[in-house]
């Protein structure tokens, strides 16, 4: 009878584990899908590089069937290395929550008062095991199903990168299971540039149909750029001669460029005053000269790409060369220690060129003595970086 008895209690100890290992996997089957997942959840840092203070975004996607409701928690963890602010420095200013509607949130802290209100959430912080818990206050309007939720954590006060690695953050919603996503901590790459400092001024001749100026007669500059050939003229009589400028820079505070004569128009020991066009021009001041009895020599100008010579002087804006009221000024003259004026100005680098015509006017009196009469012109442009 023993060795019946020794057979038969196995058998019996074997099927009765069977039953309890069959109850236990049925159990755990039954709890496992008794929580739905988020359908997707990403961390988004402004700033990945290592020991570095940055703003984030958490943005998550509730499982199909579930809202965002009073009561109700969304709980971020993020790994040991990354460094918390103290919770009592964190303020609302710092969070953001939408979940389809833009929330308020109402207090934060290690404890804050979630007041009610359709809106309102509160966020508890833990520095110690770095955790953000948002939740849904009393009296919240329920998002929609499947909501998607975006939590901006960080303005005055920011989480501080860890060292360079990648690290598993995860998100928790009351109703939905945990979701993690990896954020990677980079090192800084510097970048080195040098960018040379440009200034560009070219002169070149006008013909008699560009030229801009009106009311003498005018000659043609084309064939040569650095000189003004007003060859012989009549006494009493208006000449115009023009030339065409074109600058530009990429210095940050712009430039400004300045027009004088090294002498005045000078034949031995003669000379062409610079008179004052009809009376009131001067070497700064800009005005009418049209009437052939009123001698001497000077200058207009005039836009035709930018506004850098109006810049310079307003007149330029409305009293240009060409102008029905067209205004001139004289030349400033080196040799009489007179100040270069400006002629063409901007105060922030080109985009394009600025061109502008300066057209010179020529007028001597009937008592001006004969001969051969020069100056020179300079132009200087100078910028400012």
């Amino acid at each position: 009878m023993s060795p019946i008895l020794k057979l038969t209690m196995p058998s019996m100890k074997k099927t009765y584990f069977a039953v309890a290992v069959g109850l236990i996997v049925s159990q755990l089957f039954f709890s496992v899908a008794s929580a739905a997942a988020l359908q997707s959840f990403k961390m988004t840092l402004a700033d990945s590089r290592a020991a570095t203070a940055s703003v984030e975004t958490a943005t998550l996607q509730l499982s199909a069937a579930n809202t965002f409701a009073t009561g109700e928690t969304i709980l971020f963890t993020w790994p040991g290395s990354f460094v918390f602010p103290a919770d009592g420095t964190w303020t609302t200013g710092d969070f953001s929550f939408n979940d389809g509607t833009g929330r308020t949130v109402i207090a934060v802290g290690a404890s804050p008062t979630c007041t009610a209100g359709s809106n309102n959430v509160d966020v508890v912080t833990n520095q110690a095991s770095r955790t953000l818990t948002v939740t849904a206050c009393p009296s919240y309007t329920a998002s929609s199903v499947g909501a998607t939720i975006t939590f901006g954590i960080g303005n005055t006060n920011k989480i501080t990168n860890p060292t360079v690695a990648s690290y598993t953050v995860t998100v928790k919603e009351t109703t939905d299971d945990q979701k993690d996503t990896v954020v990677v901590i980079t090192n800084g790459v510097s970048i080195s540039v040098t960018v040379m400092e440009a200034l560009n001024f070219t002169v070149a001749g006008d013909t008699t149909i560009s030229c801009p100026t009106t009311g003498g007669t005018k000659i043609d500059t084309s064939g040569d750029p650095t000189t003004i050939p007003f060859g012989a003229v009549t006494t009493g009589a208006f000449y115009d001669a023009c030339q065409q400028l074109t600058i530009n820079s990429n210095a940050i505070g712009g430039y400004t460029a300045t027009v004088q004569t090294t002498q005045l128009l000078t034949s031995g020991g003669n000379t062409v005053a610079k008179g004052s066009c009809d009376g009131s021009c001067t070497d700064s001041t800009a005005n009418t000269w049209a009437t052939n009895t009123n001698y001497g020599y000077g200058y207009c100008l005039k836009d035709a790409t930018g506004t850098s010579a109006a810049t310079a002087d307003a007149n330029w804006g409305t009293h240009y060369c060409g102008a029905g009221s067209q205004y001139f000024k004289t030349i400033a003259n080196a040799g009489s220690s007179q100040a270069a004026q400006s002629i063409s100005h901007t105060t922030a680098p080109d985009t394009t060129n600025n061109v502008l015509h300066i057209g010179y006017r020529l007028n001597v009196g009937t008592t001006q003595a004969t001969g051969a009469y020069t100056t020179t012109i300079v132009y200087v442009a100078t910028p400012t970086y």
